[in-house]
């Protein structure tokens, strides 16, 4: 038994432009939200048949459950406003009761355009024949689907990395822990200090050729080591060095392990002398406790 053809859409397109129509604008300054919340179900009515409705009691009655507070009256005035303002055609409507229009059917083609051409089709205003595509002039194997979404995939992949590369071309390549001993460093010379202590990342810093001298001391003294590993860059250390001293005070270098303070012997305490016995007689006599009251 062969299945029945499906006439209606389970979808349709809706355009983030809707209420800002001048057809929906007139509805919504008329009925206000009522008004627009009864084309958008017109709408679903009629593409869940196909692309036409016909406006009769039974769509009223319908429409008039899905929305509470209208009445049958104003549906009615609802309809008959769109069908002036051109949001369903005029003619059909009149003739037939027929809500439709070239829009509504142009978009259902272009939807249901791999479906069999139906024999018969009712109140068309659009060449349905330019909309469709045969299924069967242009067959898609499915088995081919899967791997024409991996084809695309690894083509975007490709671009991806291709940006990726194309934008990073400038950067250093930095090596790895293990490259240490396939990396070759050349120290500094005068020449190129001088001009380090003139490009413009580093005047920030405010160095002086002191401040070159004493980096390529401090660190040819290390024998260009830097924090147990190989120093890779002595740009980058070096402005990292102008950025310790801008921070921290003149000198940017490690600062120098704390002397030990030199302790003074201690002095011998002198030994406790008792005052005599005439402080005391003194003291007994001028205390203010033994002067008699006034």
């Amino acid at each position: 038994m062969a299945r029945p053809q499906k006439t209606g859409l389970d979808y349709f397109p809706f355009d983030v432009d809707f209420f800002d129509d001048e057809k929906m604008v007139c509805i919504g300054g008329e009925f206000g939200v009522k008004g627009e919340l009864a084309a958008v179900k017109l709408l679903c009515a009629i593409y869940r048949n196909g692309y036409f409705a016909e406006w009769n009691e039974l769509l009223r009655y319908k429409l008039l459950r899905q929305l509470p507070g209208v009445s049958a009256q104003l549906l009615e005035d609802i309809v008959n406003r769109l069908v002036i303002w051109g949001f369903f055609d005029r003619a059909l409507f009149d003739s037939a009761h027929i809500l439709t229009s070239e829009g509504i059917q142009r978009r259902y083609f272009e939807i249901a355009r791999r479906r069999k051409g139906a024999a018969d089709l009712p109140y068309i205003l659009v060449n349905a024949t330019e909309t469709r595509v045969n299924a069967a002039k242009t067959p898609v194997n499915a088995a081919l689907t899967p791997q024409i979404k991996e084809k695309e995939i690894k083509e975007k992949e490709t671009k991806t990395k291709k940006t990726e590369g194309d934008s990073a071309h400038t950067c250093a390549k930095v090596p790895a822990p293990g490259d240490f001993e396939n990396f070759s460093f050349s120290p500094p010379l005068a020449g190129e200090l001088v001009e380090a202590v003139r490009d413009p990342d580093v005047q920030r810093y405010v160095p002086t050729l002191a401040d070159a001298r004493a980096f390529f001391d401090h660190y040819s003294a290390r024998g260009w080591m830097m924090g147990g590993a190989p120093m890779r860059d002595w740009r980058a250390a070096f402005r990292s060095w102008l950025a310790k001293k801008s921070r921290f005070g003149e000198s940017a270098a490690p600062a120098a392990p704390a002397q030990p303070r030199e302790e003074k012997p201690r002095q011998p305490e002198e030994p406790y002398t008792p005052p005599p016995p005439e402080f005391f007689e003194r003291l007994e006599r001028e205390a203010p406790w033994n002067k008699p009251q006034r």
